[in-house]
């Protein structure tokens, strides 16, 4: 083989190597496409979890704060209740210490003969 064959032959099996790198290059293409097209849905599906979840977490939010704010009437109604039933404690026991003090009075007064 001289050099001419050589070089003819050289070029003929690079030119085979050309084409199978285009046949790579192809099929990587292909799968490039193929990935993005995954991408997308990850991305897609990413938003869309995204948004369901700020809609969960804002609900929770909303639930939450609505327990506090019923646990908040609760005490306020509680304290309420307290205080009454102090004013009433207040008031039953003045009215006691008034009936202890008559009947105090009235055992100190010596019984009165009927005739």
């Amino acid at each position: 083989m001289d050099l001419t064959e050589l070089k003819a032959d050289m070029d003929e099996r690079f030119g085979d190597v050309d084409q199978r790198f285009a046949q790579v290059d192809q099929r990587f293409a292909r799968v490039d496409d193929r990935f993005q097209e995954l991408i997308d849905l990850i991305l897609s599906e990413g938003e869309r979890t995204r948004r369901h979840f700020d809609a969960v977490a804002e609900q929770m939010k909303s639930e939450r704060n609505f327990a506090i704010d019923k646990a908040v009437a609760v005490d306020e109604r509680t304290g309420r209740l307290t205080a009454s039933n102090a004013a009433d404690h207040v008031e039953f026991s003045a009215r006691l210490d008034d009936h202890e003090a008559r009947l105090a009075e009235l055992e100190q007064k010596p019984a009165v003969d009927p005739d």
